[in-house]
């Protein structure tokens, strides 16, 4: 039933040539999703919202973490997100480029093998347009940063991610990193977010993260809902559960943790400060409750 509906609105729209409602609501419902998830992950700060800043972002964490059993962890951090525009349109133009040759190689096979059938009606424009249109839905960044340790650990990564929306409500993000810490080496990170609106304040997050690292050959992993609610302009919290692992000896779950994050603007737009209590259950420690209390106070300079 579903398909033949489909089937005689296709059939409708050709007939008549006239713009589609059903395509301009579901265009505005996705800007919207993906309006709202990019500033959410830009006011808390998510590695995500760098990316999508228009310009270079500075960021420095003064972090304190106090986690029971342990001494206090203190210390400063700074993250970097370089925007290179320039960068960018070269590898588009390189890729569009190599599209294209792949494309018309694979056509060229196709007319050899079938020199009696009649002549593929697509033009070359058309083909084009569909090949810069692949090409545009993928968002590539590249970032150099600092972690500051002694000595200060340089990094960089390159970042490939595009955004899929389902049903006009759910938002799909497969992304794949490829970093690189001086001290550490090589890893890579592959992310495969799923957000969905719930109101016009906020948005369900179910997240599935992978963490591979060169150092010492080891997957880690995060798994689980986060809840993300923007209370006014300068004031936000989040609620998660998340389960953790990694693969070694073998993949498992080794622990499991509960925390809510309340973020407000302190100065201006540019100082931040967010605290976050946690409890987790770590397998390490016969999955007893293990209490924590995150505080950071962060500047934010360039784009924002």
């Amino acid at each position: 039933m579903i398909a033949l509906i489909i089937l005689l609105f296709s059939g409708v729209y050709a007939e008549t040539n006239e713009p589609s409602r059903l395509d301009d609501t579901h265009q505005k419902i996705s800007d919207g999703i993906l309006s709202f998830s990019n500033q959410i992950d830009s006011f808390f700060g998510n590695q995500r919202g760098d990316d999508e800043a228009n310009g270079s972002r500075l960021r420095l964490f003064y972090d304190n973490n106090l986690r029971q059993g342990e001494k206090w962890d203190r210390g400063l951090n700074v993250r970097f997100s370089l925007r290179l525009p320039q960068l960018q349109k070269l590898l588009k133009v390189s890729f569009n480029k190599e599209a294209k040759e792949k494309a018309k190689g694979k056509e060229n096979q196709t007319q050899t093998q079938t020199q009696t059938s009649p002549q593929n009606p697509q033009s070359e424009e058309t083909r084009e347009n569909q090949l810069r249109e692949f090409v545009d839905q993928w968002a590539f960044n590249f970032n150099t940063g600092i972690r500051v340790d002694i000595p200060p650990n340089l990094f960089a990564r390159a970042r490939l991610r595009r955004t899929m929306i389902f049903f006009d409500k759910w938002e799909f993000n497969p992304t794949q990193e490829l970093n690189w810490f001086l001290e550490q080496g090589f890893g890579a990170v592959f992310s495969h977010d799923l957000d969905r609106r719930l109101t016009d304040k906020t948005i369900l997050r179910l997240t599935n993260t992978f963490v591979w690292s060169d150092e010492n050959d080891e997957t880690t992993s995060s798994h689980g809902p986060q809840i993300f609610h923007q209370i006014s302009d300068t004031k936000a919290i989040s609620y998660s559960i998340l389960a953790q692992g990694n693969n070694n000896p073998k993949p498992a779950i080794n622990n499991y943790t509960a925390f809510i994050a309340y973020r407000q603007q302190l100065y201006g737009k540019w100082l931040f400060g967010e605290v976050r209590p946690a409890v987790e259950y770590p397998r390490n420690q016969g999955w007893n409750d293990v209490y924590s209390l995150f505080v950071r106070v962060e500047a934010v300079f360039g784009s924002i």
